[in-house]
C-alpha cells in the first residue's frame, strides 16, 4: 500500500505522510517520498518496537543523515515511530 500523504505536489508541499503497510514495504515507499517531503513533514509508522527487526531497512533509511529525519519511538502498544524531517 503507498503512503498516504496530506498533498503530494511536485514541488516539495508535502507536510505528512503515514506509512500504513506491512513493515517490509514501509521504507521502500518512504525512500519514494522523502525527496519531496519539506523541513517539519512528520512520518509515522506503527508496530516499530513490536517487530523492530523486520524494520531494519527501515531505521538505516531513518538514521542516514542524507535523509534528513530524526525520529524517535513513541511509547504506545507495539512502538509509535515519529519522524521529522530537518534542514
Amino acid at each position: 500500500m503507498w503512503p498516504r500523504s496530506s498533498r503530494l505536489g511536485d514541488q516539495g508541499s508535502d507536510r505528512s505522510t503515514s506509512c500504513s503497510s506491512t513493515s517490509g514495504s514501509k521504507w521502500p515507499a518512504l525512500e519514494l517520498i522523502a525527496p519531496r517531503l519539506r523541513p517539519g513533514a512528520i512520518v509515522i509508522a506503527d508496530n516499530t518496537a513490536s517487530f523492530r527487526g523486520p524494520y531494519g531497512d527501515y531505521f538505516a533509511f531513518l538514521a542516514d543523515p542524507a535523509n534528513r529525519l530524526r525520529t524517535m519511538t513513541l511509547p504506545f502498544d507495539g512502538g509509535l515511530e515519529m519522524s521529522v524531517v530537518c534542514d
